[in-house]
């Protein structure tokens, strides 16, 4: 460290001498042609993003995994024991 200037800004030169500072390119000096995207309408976009990705109809589902266990049905149950005119909003399925 020098003797003439502090600890940051003695790290802020050496920062500099490690780091210099790089401008980006203009635009309107670039020899690179920059080509602008031509604009797309809306049917456009979802065409080609229907026609790149694959889409599933009703008669054509995607597959779906084989299930080694048996589905449950609902099966309504006898109801619980309750009193004959009490409120028992409860429906019991096995």
């Amino acid at each position: 460290m020098s003797p003439g200037c502090s600890h940051l800004q003695c790290q802020e030169k050496e920062f500099d001498l490690l780091h210099p500072s790089v401008t980006a390119p203009d635009a309107h000096t670039s020899e690179v042609p920059i080509e602008a995207p031509e604009p797309m309408t809306l049917s456009q976009a979802i065409s080609t993003v229907t026609s790149a990705t694959q889409v599933y109809s009703e008669d054509q589902l995607p597959p779906s995994l084989p299930i080694s266990f048996q589905r449950w049905e609902p099966k309504r149950s006898t109801d619980a024991p309750h009193a004959e005119y009490s409120y028992f909003p409860m429906r019991l399925y096995q």
